[in-house]
Formats: structure tokens, sequence, C-alpha cells
């Protein structure tokens, strides 16, 4: 497929206009129990912008109100979509027959009907549509061509899709349903991401896990043993740092999950900080005088020395410097 991707590169910035049809009030939009035909509309187009937003070098650009308040003109609509200058205009809406409730069921989706059509709606028509209808459970009622407003007066390949009928008694069950109205959205998404060979962000990991090598690492096992674990400060977060991760999340109340996250850094670094040293209150009217007693490179020889001097009854501590 000839698509943005492939033609211009990894780094192309593939511009997307999504339109809600419609706004809250608009006459005649409905159900005939009263739903408004935007609501609808708007929760598709809400769930494939935020799938679209997991993707590298997409700028999206919603056309009608977010809010639903106002009913954007259809002129309005395609003149920010052409100054946008999309790569492709996504309009959502739900259809209707004639307002009262009857048996008629299924998805269409539209492209411009002019010989000088853009040959690339019908191309990405193509490929969103068997992705909504399968998202969706509904009938198939195919790929048609229609010369609505906004197929018409965009200047990028554009596409209109009816998911369904408003005044179906069949269809109204998926609209008042909101994980199909997701799946509807991220149905749009994927055949966009197909289409233009979007590629996932890349997550930035803020944790250590099993597998994990470095000074990071070995920061966290020095942290460790300083609370009374016993393992090496290899740098390598292997089963043993995990272990020992796991039992001290246990015993400070955290979810246990093997991971080294902010929470358990924060509690460890807490549990590793320097306790001031209560200064001693002198008696009334006297002094106190403090003795410092030898300065150790291995900390294994000051602590011998304090556990002699307190099995004699001296008030002993370790300060690190």
């Amino acid at each position: 497929m000839d698509n943005l991707q492939k033609k211009w590169g990894e780094k192309v910035m593939v511009k997307i206009v999504l339109d809600a049809g419609h706004g809250l009030s608009t006459p005649g939009k409905r159900t005939p129990s009263g739903e408004s035909e935007w609501s609808f509309n708007d929760k598709v187009v809400l769930a494939a912008i935020n799938k679209l937003r997991e993707y590298e070098n997409v700028d999206i650009l919603r056309v009608d109100d977010p809010t639903g308040k106002t009913d954007i003109s259809l002129n309005d609509r395609t003149n920010k979509a052409n100054a946008f200058n999309a790569d492709v205009y996504i309009a959502c809406h739900h259809n209707a027959n004639t307002g009262t409730w009857g048996p008629w069921t299924g998805i269409e989706i539209y492209t411009y009907d002019h010989p000088q059509a853009n040959p690339k709606s019908e191309e990405i028509a193509k490929v969103i549509h068997p992705l909504v209808v399968k998202a969706v459970g509904i009938q198939d009622r195919g790929l048609k061509k229609q010369n609505f407003h906004v197929l018409r007066e965009t200047s990028m390949p554009a596409i209109l899709i009816e998911g369904g009928f408003m005044d179906s008694y069949i269809d109204i069950n998926v609209m008042r349903d909101n994980s199909k109205l997701e799946a509807h959205g991220e149905a749009i998404a994927a055949g966009l991401v197909q289409y233009f060979g979007l590629k996932l962000k890349v997550a930035v990991k803020n944790y250590l896990s099993i597998g994990d090598t470095g000074k990071e690492v070995k920061q966290l096992q020095e942290n460790l043993i300083k609370v009374g674990f016993k393992l090496d400060a290899d740098s390598n977060f292997g089963p043993i740092t995990e272990n020992a991760v796991k039992a001290f999340k246990t015993s400070n109340g955290l979810l246990v999950d093997g991971l080294y996250g902010p929470a358990t850094k924060a509690k460890l670094e807490n549990a590793v900080k320097p306790k001031p040293i209560p200064k001693p209150t002198p008696p009334k009217g006297g002094t106190l005088y403090t003795v410092q007693v030898g300065v150790f490179s291995d900390k294994e020889h000051a602590e011998r020395l304090v556990k002699e001097l307190k099995s004699i009854g001296y008030s002993v501590y370790i300060i690190e410097s």
C-alpha cells in the first residue's frame, strides 16, 4: 500500500482529523427515545483519539465542538481540516431511517461520489470498514458513495462512517453499550495505524526488575544490605535481589510484585537515611561532655567497638561521614 510512512519515511507527522457529527442539540439527530446522536459519535471519537495518542508522529485535530454545545457548521469543519493540511478526515455518525423503532440494521462507510475523488479515500475505507464491523458486531452494509459536504469539500482523503441506525431496536443496544462504542473508536484507530504504518511510542521505564543491570541496581542492592538483607552488590538484578525487594515491600505495606519502582525507592531510601542523633539533655546546672573514640574505614570494626562499649553501659552511636 502506498501510504505516507512508506512514501515519505519513518519520521513524517501524520495529521488526522476526527469529526463527531452534529452537536448535542442538533434538531432531529436523536433516537426515538430522545438520545442525542452526537453523544454516541463523541464516545467513538474519544476512543479513537485516546488510542492514536499511543503512537508516534501523530497530530490530531478534532473539528466538532468537544463539549457538544455548538453544532459547528460543515463549512467551518472542512475549512479547519484544510487549513490543518490533514492527511485524512474521519467523520463519525450514526444513521436513522424513519425516526421510529424498526428492524433495519448495519454499518456503512461513505466516500465521495465523483470521478475525480481521491482514490486514497476508498483505500482507507477498505482498511477501516471490516475492523469496525467486526468490533461493533452488527450487519455489514458495505462501502458506499455519496456527495456529502465533508467528503466533497475536504482536500484530503475523507470517509464518513455510519455506525448503525439510531432508530433500530437492534443497533441501539450497541450504541447504549459504552464498551462497543469504545471498540468502534479503537477499530478506526487500528485501521489508521495499519494504513499509515504508525509505530507505538517507546514507554519510559521508571522501575527496576529482574534482568536489569548497572549502577542503579548496585545502589538498590547496597541499600538492601544496609537494612539487613544478605546479598551481593553485584549490579545484577537476579532472583535474590528480587526476593529481597519483595520482602522489603511486604514489611512496608507495599504491593508485592518484585518491581523496584518510585514508591519502593522512596521507602528504602528513607530507611537507610542516617537518623539524627538525639542531643542529650544536660542535667540542671550541669555540663555534658562528648567523647569521640576511633575512626574506622571498615564498618565491621566500628560495629564491634560499639558493641563492646554498649556492653559496659556507654551510650554509643556510629556516624557515617
